[in-house]
């Protein structure tokens, strides 16, 4: 018999035999260290993505379910690599050296004792390979934005892997901070820092995949909002998310390495470009050694 996909709602419902296949996929694919410190919701909404596009994928999964050979089966590997390999394109950019756990409550543990050397920052910046290019440059960074945006009482960092944690090269004095990402170990690494450093901060899960999620983004209201190498994660998405955020500046930024490295001879990104003209954004940029910044000014 045919399993019905979805039923049409605010929120998708499942019966509880597709129920425990999504729990059972989700399992499985968080089993990579990559992807690890995802939300369970955010691998959800990927494995309902692949069975909108295949309609009888779920159905067939059922029926292997029945039969006891659910993980056996090659449509369960499919569907496994398939969304796993979506996963790690978009989210893929953690690192994960075996001594993580212990690096991030050294940290904590560190950072309680008012002891935080670089060495440390460096450390800890390492667990995120873009926190770990951008980590040389950091001050110099934000002298550069603020000249242009002003020191801002509040901030917003989407898709911000480790990046709050570089709060400490702001030299910013009262402000609040709200950090959001798909990755739940890192969000709660955040929240661990800023209530130990007296932050007033709030994290939250966000994934800019996700139709309803960008909308949320409208209501937050900061002067200044960032998003490091964020938008060519998934360029259709960059529209609605630019024009959502609820920010005098955004600060986007982009890689100026190759895919095998190597220094991009023009790193600036014309189809970006072309999009802020056409929205009628002002902007100017600056350039570090990995990283090209674009300062949009949106009013």
């Amino acid at each position: 018999m045919e399993t019905s996909i979805l039923i049409k709602s605010e929120v998708s419902i499942y019966d509880m035999k597709e129920q425990a296949i999504l729990t059972s996929l989700v399992t499985a694919i968080k089993q990579k260290k990559q992807l690890l410190g995802l939300d369970d919701s955010i691998v959800k909404n990927y494995l309902r993505e692949y069975f909108e596009k295949n309609k009888h994928a779920l159905s067939k999964l059922v029926q292997y379910q029945a039969e006891k050979q659910l993980t056996r089966s090659a449509d369960f590997e499919k569907v496994l690599k398939t969304v796993r390999a979506k996963l790690h394109e978009s989210y893929g950019m953690f690192q994960t050296p075996k001594n993580s756990e212990e690096i991030k409550k050294d940290f904590l543990k560190k950072l309680m004792q008012r002891a935080l050397t670089e060495e440390d920052y460096q450390n800890i910046f390492s667990l995120h390979l873009s926190t770990k290019e951008r980590f040389p440059s950091y001050r110099s960074i934000y002298s550069q934005i603020f000249k242009v945006t002003g020191k801002p009482n509040s901030i917003i960092d989407l898709g911000c892997g480790l990046n709050p944690l570089s709060v400490h090269y702001m030299n910013l004095k009262k402000f609040r901070y709200i950090a959001s990402d798909i990755d739940k170990s890192s969000l709660e690494l955040i929240r661990e820092f800023f209530e130990l450093s007296g932050i007033d901060g709030k994290t939250m899960v966000l994934d800019f995949q996700n139709e309803k999620d960008i909308q949320k983004i409208a209501f937050i209201e900061a002067d200044v909002c960032f998003l490091f190498k964020v938008l060519e994660i998934d360029k259709r998405i960059a529209e609605d998310l630019i024009t959502s955020v609820n920010s005098k500046f955004i600060i986007a930024s982009f890689s100026t390495l190759s895919v095998s490295g190597k220094i991009m001879s023009s790193p600036e990104r014309d189809w970006f470009e072309k999009l802020l003209n056409r929205l009628k954004y002002k902007f100017s940029t600056f350039k570090t050694e990995n990283e090209i910044f674009y300062l949009v000014h949106k009013s």
